[in-house]
């Protein structure tokens, strides 16, 4: 069995030992806050808000573009789902997330991974294109935006709650060059 293999088999039977341990249920309007908070706050963090340039809504060079996530319509055991979106530079990837128990969202897999084939947080050209047509269809939609031209304050703000959110920040630490 391949490395991928293995890790999409675990994935799928951690899954459903989690619906079978705590069930399942549907993601709130605050859950879906929370992912979007995360996903732009790690990316004004990583300092990768400028390769967005030329994808998303706009498209505009020095536009804030607005671009699509699709959210797991459920919630497996103790609150975590897979999310998969477009993440510049890597092209579109497909992470899990978890909530902590005060609400706030956490994104597996780190940029500086760069979304390996080995890894289940993954770019989606990894998998298959039935499977992620598949989760398109049933997830739910919501959206963010990136603007490439964030003000220090803003990328401030989001590099403070990485450092709650995960214990590090890129921007507070000074190893993004993007400062």
């Amino acid at each position: 069995m391949t490395t991928k293999t293995t890790a999409c088999v675990l994935l799928y039977v951690v899954s459903i030992a989690s619906y079978a341990i705590g069930g399942m249920s549907k993601p709130t309007e605050q859950n879906v806050t929370a992912i979007v908070q995360a996903v732009e706050d790690e990316i004004y963090d990583y300092g990768y808000e400028k390769d967005f340039v030329n994808i998303g809504s706009t498209g505009a060079i020095d536009s804030p573009t607005e671009i699509t996530i699709f959210i797991s319509p459920d919630l497996y055991g103790d609150g975590h789902g897979v999310v998969i979106y477009k993440y510049m530079p890597f092209g579109e990837v497909q992470r899990r997330f978890a909530f902590r128990p005060d609400g706030i969202a956490v994104l597996w897999g780190k940029p500086i991974n760069r979304f390996p084939a080995s890894q289940p947080d993954t770019n989606t050209l990894y998998l298959r294109d039935d499977d992620i047509c598949a989760f398109k269809q049933k997830a739910i939609r919501a959206s963010f935006t990136v603007d490439p031209n964030v003000s220090r304050t803003r990328r401030e703000e989001a590099a403070k709650r990485q450092k709650v959110r995960i214990g590090f920040s890129e921007f507070l630490e000074g190893h993004t060059k993007k400062q």
